[in-house]
């Protein structure tokens, strides 16, 4: 029965797979090289850590920082659709201050110089349509949430305030969060900026786009299922899945009840310097439960493992040059310290899909289909799913599949079919992996099994998405690292994970990657005059 399965689930895959070819063969490109204007500004192209210093050594001034990034949002933003709320007139005032009060102390006219302390000063980040940030919108996409201000700051968005980060910006997200791409019916479809016509992913699709593009330096994510690590991959930059508990979730929404287990906010950065000092600033006084952070890594005595595709029969192919990208990661490695490396194979990633939703569907939350209503009723996803065949719903197509799928994975579970234990699955693959990892190994693994999407698309691929949310229910630390960009123009990256509370060892990596590979790569023309120094 299961191989009999495993054969149609091959062939569906090939159908599928077959027909978003054609539609991306229809799907005109357009290069954001050719669309997007250069970046002309070099503040645009420091990272966060190389801005608060110049800031606070009188090189730069906070608000000339806060109105670069703004002046790029307002340039480009019309052709990617990322931003979704700002407040960039309170930003600039914050900014002011800023340099108000550090003109003070080099005057000699105030003598508390704390604010030289502080690692982020002066220096804006975006934030994400579902993390509260007070007086921006808090919509997550929901049509029926429209007009919904957040009444305050979420905690990690108050800690990044008080590390002396200026947020600026909200960036786009899908209905509810529950998509790898960025689109709903209050602000519409983000585009790709490396290729207008390519999804940046979701559910921080927006924080990506406008990262990758330069409108900002820093941006905060949330991952539940992926949704930092593949926008980080689509994007060409670096995002870090924090190991669970670490930075406060609180202020997010929707409320995710039990399966806030398996919900962790983390960093997202051009520069892979930026990634713990981010990552710092938004747990607060949570970053003591990471008490090996700041621990100097000696890479020589890292174990590697890696993978190159999980051999799921429901999920794509593996793109050939993602492959690629794994060996030159493992073989860098590997030769550059010495470090023994080896392929391991966890049989069952085989079937992560089905481990996901099963493991999600265990625990006793208030259903999508409720959450599309805000718990004011029932609605009628069959329904809903024709009336969005022709425009009618105000949901989005993903949301109404995803709400499906919960609705008759439930109803499997209560009929009692023969599928394997898929939790018991699930939980025996966190062992395994602790155990081949301990405290000093590394896993390599695809993010995704093919390079950004173009639009149309993502329905037919959905079971994609298992490439990364299978490790959100093993509680581990996972950065996405960028590794070039393929022949056409579009990101190629890599997970590197490591069991709980060793983020420092994927962000160590991180750094390592991006001096082998160049990490960012603009996805638009670099036209600056003037250096920093």
């Amino acid at each position: 029965m299961i191989r009999a399965r495993k054969c149609f689930q091959k062939v569906l895959r090939f159908v599928l797979d077959s027909i978003a070819f054609i539609i991306e063969l229809v799907i005109r490109s357009k290069s954001g090289r050719r669309y997007l204007p250069p970046i002309r500004d070099p503040i645009l192209l420091q990272s966060a850590v190389s801005l608060s210093e110049r800031i606070k050594r009188g090189k730069l001034r906070s608000e000339d920082v806060v109105k670069a990034f703004i002046a790029r949002i307002k340039e480009v933003d019309p052709l990617v659709n990322a931003v979704v709320d700002q407040r960039y007139e309170d930003a600039i005032k914050e900014a002011q201050e800023i340099d108000r009060k550090l003109d003070n102390i080099r005057r000699g006219d105030d003598d508390k110089d704390d604010i030289l302390k502080l690692p982020l000063l002066g220096v804006p980040f975006t934030g994400k349509d579902s993390i509260a940030i007070k007086s921006l919108g808090v919509t997550v996409g929901l049509y029926a949430r429209r007009n919904v201000k957040a009444e305050e700051d979420a905690v990690s968005i108050s800690n990044a305030r008080n590390a002396g980060a200026i947020p600026i910006a909200l960036t786009n997200v899908p209905e509810l969060c529950i998509w790898y791409d960025s689109e709903n019916n209050i602000y519409g479809r983000t585009n790709n900026p490396y290729d207008l016509s390519r999804i940046p992913g979701g559910s921080t699709g927006g924080n990506a786009a406008c990262l990758t593009y330069a409108g900002s330096v820093i941006g905060i994510g949330s991952d539940i299922g992926g949704s930092i690590r593949m926008p980080a991959y689509f994007c060409g930059i670096f995002g870090h899945k924090t190991t669970s508990g670490i930075i406060d979730i609180s202020g997010h929404y929707p409320d995710v009840g039990p399966r806030e287990v398996f919900l962790s906010f983390g960093p997202m950065t051009r520069y892979a310097c930026d990634l713990k000092p981010f990552l710092k600033a938004l747990a607060g006084d949570g970053i003591k439960k990471l008490p090996k952070i700041d621990d100097e890594v000696d890479l020589k005595k890292l174990k590697i493992y890696y993978a190159e595709r999980s051999d799921e029969a429901i999920t794509s192919t593996v793109d050939a040059e993602i492959v690629q990208s794994i060996k030159k990661v493992v073989n860098y490695l590997s030769e550059t310290f010495g470090c023994p490396a080896s392929e391991h194979k966890f049989l069952a990633l085989e079937d992560s899909f089905d481990i996901v939703r099963h493991t999600l569907c265990d625990f006793p939350c208030p259903t999508i289909a409720s959450e599309m209503t805000q718990h004011h009723g029932n609605i009628n996803l069959e329904l809903e799913f024709l009336k969005s065949m022709f425009g009618l719903s105000v949901h989005t197509l993903p949301v109404i599949t995803i709400a499906l799928i919960e609705k008759y994975t439930q109803k499997s579970k209560n009929n009692a079919t023969h599928d394997p234990d898929y939790i018991q699955m699930g939980l025996r693959l966190k062992e395994e992996l602790y155990s081949l990892l301990g405290d000093n190994g590394i896993f390599i693994y695809p993010c995704h099994p093919i390079v950004a999407p173009k639009h149309k698309t993502t329905i037919l691929r959905m079971e994609n998405m298992a490439y990364t949310a299978i490790f959100n229910l093993i509680d581990v630390a996972i950065t996405q690292c960028p590794i070039g960009l393929n022949k056409n123009g579009v990101p190629l990256g890599v997970q590197v994970i490591a069991t709980s509370h060793n983020d420092h060892l994927t962000l160590a990596v991180a750094e390592e990657l991006e001096r082998a590979f160049g990490g960012w790569i603009p996805p638009t023309d670099v036209v600056c005059k003037n250096v920093i120094t």
